[in-house]
């Protein structure tokens, strides 16, 4: 019986339970498990619920999943109520929470994908329940519309002691927002469809001294500009993905090591001495006014991806970093597999003399991304028998990879499953033999007596 657990079995499993996923910041999605485990625990018996209670890092997701939508056969009347309904559940999911939980910070998940959805007094409680915790926020991922944000609005302008990431999507054409009075862990921060205005008496650096990481898409260009100078010094990491660039003096930023833009016209006004990995729009680049030349301070990057399709008139991007040892290619929706997006032209280039003495006598990986959620990496001696390849038969059309390559992929593929399995915690089940824990030993002497009858 699971009564009869003694507590160091028991401590082991809770302590698993505990070790949940890191939130994959800043799309994190809602987690059924992460949320429905602490009260599945609880539920087992009287014994395991008095833990799980006493176990207060059990208690901090607080996650909503809706992203819920009025169908066009749908009655107004009735969505409102289903919502108000779902609304009331959650809410008083979350009171319980925001008591098991004995103060520690929080994880939050919030959704409210456009203004179809007419907001309730339930609804008003709940957005209001999870602002009044912004004193423990940790990790934050809001997707809100603008009615919501003058719930929200407070709790962004307040004291965060103790937020690490902020996502915020904001599903409106212009959002006015004042971030933090004061956020000094804020290591994180994601920005899209959201406006940044600023007073003056309250200086950036000064109320975010810990920001490494900014993913900022905003309205207001300038409004862009100005929040990235005056975090220059301090960022780490830049992402902007807007195809607005701004019209502006050139910013340096001293410590950044990861870049990546959508509009490449971005990089003239970048200046990063320390970058190592920098990403953008290849076709964004070409359609730009002005020499490739003027991307001369980014030779020292090593790790280069390029967006888009990619053709023959890249190779001259490519022999300006001389300096990188891994290449991606992102390859867009809707290209095909086999071809991965690149022209055979650009493979008959590549395995030009003027590439192989610039190029290849550093590189030691190639990654080829396929629609954002495979990525297949070949070692420096593969991808030459593939340009090799490739190359011979650069009349335009499409080819199929050659086996090589397919065997490499192959091989790494399982090598990274395998790899997988090994890191991944092994929970003992019936078939357990392993006697040397306490786990393992109450489940072979369950088995025996089952055995036994």
């Amino acid at each position: 019986m699971p009564s009869a657990l003694p507590e160091d079995v028991l401590l082991p499993i809770f302590k698993c339970a505990t070790i949940f996923p890191s939130l994959d910041w800043p799309e994190a999605k809602y987690d059924a498990w992460r949320a429905t485990t602490p009260f599945t625990l609880a539920a087992v018996c009287k014994s395991w619920r008095i833990l799980a209670r006493s176990s207060a890092s059990l208690w901090t997701y607080f996650g909503v999943p809706f992203r819920l939508r009025q169908h066009a056969n749908q009655k107004s009347v009735f969505h409102t109520r289903h919502i108000s309904r779902l609304h009331a559940a959650h809410k008083t999911r979350l009171q319980l929470l925001l008591v098991l939980s004995q103060g520690s910070p929080v994880d939050v998940v919030f959704f409210r994908d456009s203004d179809e959805v007419s907001t309730t007094g339930n609804t008003t409680e709940l957005i209001g329940l999870l602002a009044d915790l912004a004193p423990r926020w940790r990790h934050v991922r809001l997707v809100v519309n603008q009615s919501d944000l003058t719930s929200f609005a407070p709790a962004l302008g307040g004291r965060c002691q103790r937020l690490r990431s902020l996502a915020l999507n904001v599903n409106s054409e212009r959002l006015i927002a004042r971030p933090f009075s004061s956020a000094p862990e804020l290591e994180a921060l994601s920005l899209v469809y959201a406006g940044i205005e600023r007073p003056e008496e309250t200086p950036l650096d000064t109320s975010l001294p810990g920001l490494k990481t900014l993913r900022i898409c905003m309205d207001s260009m300038m409004g862009t500009y100005h929040f990235c100078r005056t975090l220059a010094t301090q960022l780490t990491e830049l992402c902007i993905i807007d195809r607005a660039p701004w019209e502006a003096p050139r910013v340096t930023f001293g410590s950044l090591h990861r870049l990546t833009v959508v509009d490449a016209t971005y990089l003239r006004h970048i200046h990063a001495p320390a970058l190592h990995t920098l990403a953008f729009h290849v076709e964004s680049l070409l359609r730009a006014p002005g020499p490739v030349a003027d991307l001369s301070s980014y030779s020292v990057v090593r790790h280069l991806k390029l967006f888009g399709y990619v053709g023959l008139d890249e190779v001259e991007i490519l022999q300006i970093f001389a300096e990188i040892t891994a290449l991606e290619f992102s390859v867009p929706r809707g290209v095909d597999n086999q071809s991965y997006g690149i022209d055979n032209t650009f493979f008959a280039a590549l395995a030009g003399d003027t590439l192989r003495q610039t190029l290849w006598p550093k590189l030691e990986r190639v990654i080829f991304d396929r629609h954002g959620w495979q990525v297949d990496s070949f070692d420096r001696y593969s991808v030459e028998d593939l340009i090799r390849r490739r190359a011979a038969n650069s009349d335009g059309r499409a080819h199929t990879l050659p086996d090589l390559v397919d065997r490499t992929v192959a091989n790494e593929l399982e090598a990274s499953q395998t790899d997988v399995q090994r890191s991944s915690p092994v929970i003992p089940d019936e078939r357990s033999q392993d006697t040397k824990t306490p786990v393992g030993r109450w489940w072979t002497n369950r088995k025996t007596r089952r055995q036994r009858g």
